[in-house]
């Protein structure tokens, strides 16, 4: 992969973010070329690879060694964005543990991409919540959904692989091409080892693979026909906590619909855009071991290098920097989860309509990040150095749009002709995009 001149930090607009080094050894060989490193603040700790997938200049960071987890996963993501202003969106790409169920016939070798749901952007903290009497637990907060170009992407790939083939083995075929040795093109190639799933209540013996495991044991499973890995778009599990348990990820399945476990998407959802996604290395029990994890990272990085071509480079010039979009989701999510109480109690959706002049009462500066100047004064201009007044900073320290005024609706107009149209309310007042916008 050829070289080129250095580009400046603001010249870089996606953030690809590892957990593993065999992670980031997958995302570089996606990369069409790499480009020379940048110099760090001394506050960034992280390491970076930087390069391109067609028009989009990448950066590639991975966690720092023996730290996992979603607080490891935040710290890395926060300082990316204190050094690379630009980014736009991100992508968290790794291995996974699948959740094969009735509704989803998840293999290993498959690959799983976060889609929101109507009450999750796509990615469910299920150890965030509350201890309830009688040994209930209630999940409390949401994540950020991903912003709308990728949403938009993600659309695009789905319908064009209804018609034509995914091009993640293609792309698997040419990251090996470019590696050095044999041996390293092996480590991304798919294992012969058989694809084995065994009945959540019988756990693994002291051996280190399953070669002594009853095959008595094992879920049956019509066998597939083809080789190519399988992609599926639903919720994500993540937490502080490995899974190896059948019971455990069973249960996840019935309460929450997930079709992954991971680690580190919950740490970046409310301070990182972006979408999560996994290859496919167990089935999250007592029977894991690190077979698949090449060729789940391979798959995982080859999905996200195919996404990544469809996003229009425009589309990611006009889209608001990640700086600029980080909302303080926990401060919304109490709000809306009080307003869906009320609205219950009282049958009444008076008070959804009130949720954003209460943001407004109590927001506060956007993100800012250790060695900066003070956010009152680095608010005063924007991510392009545009003067920014006071009052147009306090109004859109969250960038969430005021929902429409109902007293609006009492005006009237001599004829239908002098009403303004749709167009017309939604350019000057915004009124259609409220719900569209809203974080909610």
């Amino acid at each position: 992969m050829a070289a080129r001149d250095p580009l400046s930090h603001d010249d870089y607009t996606v953030g690809w973010i590892c957990a593993l080094p065999l992670e980031m050894a997958a995302a570089k060989l996606m990369l069409d070329a790499t480009h020379p490193s940048l110099p760090r603040p001394p506050t960034d700790q992280n390491t970076y690879i930087l390069g391109n997938i067609g028009n989009h200049n990448i950066v590639i960071v991975c966690l720092p060694s023996g730290e996992y987890g979603n607080v490891s996963a935040a710290t890395v993501a926060i300082q990316l964005l204190s050094s690379f202003q630009s980014i736009r969106f991100g992508l968290m790409v790794g291995i996974g543990g699948g959740v094969p169920s009735s509704n989803a016939d998840i293999r290993l070798g498959d690959i799983v991409v976060s889609q929101p749901a109507d009450t999750s952007g796509g990615v469910v903290q299920y150890d965030l919540g509350k201890a309830l009497g009688g040994g209930q637990f209630q999940r409390t907060g949401m994540l950020n959904r991903p912003p709308k170009v990728l949403l938009t992407a993600l659309v695009t790939l789905q319908a064009h692989h209804f018609t034509e083939d995914s091009r993640v083995l293609e792309f698997i075929s040419d990251a090996q091409a470019k590696t050095t040795s044999r041996t390293a093109a092996a480590n991304f190639e798919r294992p012969t080892k058989e694809d084995l799933l065994y009945q959540i209540d019988y756990d693994h013996g002291a051996s280190d693979t399953c070669v002594n495991c009853d095959r008595s044991k094992l879920t049956p499973r019509p066998p597939r026909d083809h080789k190519e890995p399988v992609i599926h778009y639903g919720l994500i599990a993540s937490a502080n906590q490995v899974v190896e348990d059948g019971t455990r990820r069973d249960q996840l399945a019935r309460d929450l619909g997930v079709l992954c476990v991971e680690k580190e998407a919950a740490g970046l959802l409310n301070d990182f855009p972006c979408v999560v996604i996994r290859g496919i290395c167990d089935y999250a029990d007592s029977h894991k071991d690190k077979k698949w994890q090449g060729y789940a990272a391979a798959v995982a990085a080859a999905y996200a290098k195919e996404l990544v071509l469809v996003v229009p480079i425009d589309q990611v010039k006009t889209t608001p920097t990640a700086r600029d979009m980080h909302v303080d989701l926990r401060l919304v999510s109490d709000l809306y989860e009080s307003a869906t109480k009320k609205r219950n109690m009282n049958g009444d959706d008076s008070e959804g309509s009130t949720i954003c002049s209460d943001i407004s009462a109590r927001k506060k500066p956007r993100l800012h990040f250790s060695g900066s100047s003070d956010p009152e004064e680095s608010d005063s201009t924007d991510h392009d150095g545009n003067s920014i007044s006071d009052e147009s900073n306090q109004e859109n320290a969250f960038n969430i749009p005021e929902p429409p005024d109902a007293s609006q609706g009492t005006e009237s107009y001599a004829s239908v002709s002098e009403r303004p149209t749709a167009r017309d309310t939604t350019s000057e007042e915004g009124s259609s995009d409220w719900y569209e916008s809203s974080p909610f």
